[in-house]
């Protein structure tokens, strides 16, 4: 077996589709189907059932997952290793949805280049199943979500939890979710948690999965939505959002999830100034 393989195997197992795997990893179908036999041919059992709305997997398909997903890791940890020349020792790449960038992740970013001079410092921003795709195929070492993921070779450490509050442009708003409501998606634990809070609520007239974007569209257009409160304190301060106080908080728990193949002593310079970072928001 060689690293295609088990790379095209675990793209079929995100989208479930031999046709979408073809189109995500830029070869025809006919060559997923022939890298799928020869693996089955080598591990002497079926992967795979197709139908018509794509695949489904055998219980052999569930229990090798995990053995490929460490040998994708392995080989990818190894190639960096195997690049580097005498003036790095390390690469890392980290990832995490725009909302927890701005401004912390930032900030951690700046600190890790000067703690970790001889190391090449890669940022990604991503959707959470992009992020954690990444950490499955090695391509990534660490991520930052709002939930807990822990699979084989990865492990998972809280860092702090994640106020959001529902904010408006203008003073004296209630809560009620009405037209001037602007729907702000904030992973799949927001939606359950809203639904909790809100469990009449159906649709919104408008609604964003950019942070960024939904606070310029609450200011500018006089809605309200929910905001991380860390990334609003100003606005607060300069009277451009205020609280709708009727509005119950929302609380989400911020993961780090990382490659247990992270050096110790890397792990430590590297998890120790995170929580620094991380302790003025508990």
């Amino acid at each position: 077996m060689d690293i295609v393989q088990a790379k095209t195997f675990l793209t079929i197992v995100e989208v479930r589709n031999f046709k979408q795997a073809a189109e995500k990893l830029f070869v025809t179908q006919s060559t997923i189907s022939a890298r799928v036999k020869s693996l089955e041919e080598q591990l002497d059992c079926k992967l795979f059932i197709r139908n018509k709305a794509g695949v489904t997997l055998t219980d052999a398909a569930v229990r090798f997952e995990r053995h490929a997903q460490s040998i994708v890791q392995l080989w990818d940890h190894a190639k960096k290793e195997v690049a580097m020349t005498d003036d790095i020792n390390a690469s890392l790449t980290i990832g995490a949805r725009y909302g927890l960038w701005e401004p912390l992740l930032l900030d951690w970013l700046l600190d890790l280049r000067s703690m970790m001079p001889g190391s090449v410092i890669n940022a990604r921003i991503g959707t959470p199943s992009s992020l954690i795709q990444k950490m499955h195929n090695g391509t990534m070492d660490i991520c930052l979500v709002y939930a807990p993921y822990s699979n084989q070779g990865l492990r998972v450490h809280r860092l702090f939890d994640e106020k959001f509050i529902m904010v408006s442009s203008q003073r004296g708003i209630h809560a009620e979710l009405d037209e001037t409501y602007a729907y702000v998606h904030w992973g799949s634990e927001f939606v359950r948690k809203h639904k909790l809070h809100y469990p009449d609520y159906t649709l919104s007239k408008l609604s964003a999965d950019l942070g960024a974007l939904a606070e310029k569209l609450i200011v500018k257009a006089g809605m309200k939505g929910y905001l991380p409160r860390r990334t609003i304190e100003k606005s607060l301060a300069e009277g451009l959002l205020f609280e709708v106080e009727d509005a119950p908080e929302i609380s989400l728990p911020v993961f780090m999830v990382y490659s247990e193949l992270i050096p110790e002593d890397q792990l430590k310079i590297i998890r120790d100034s995170l929580i620094s970072k991380c302790s003025a928001f508990k």
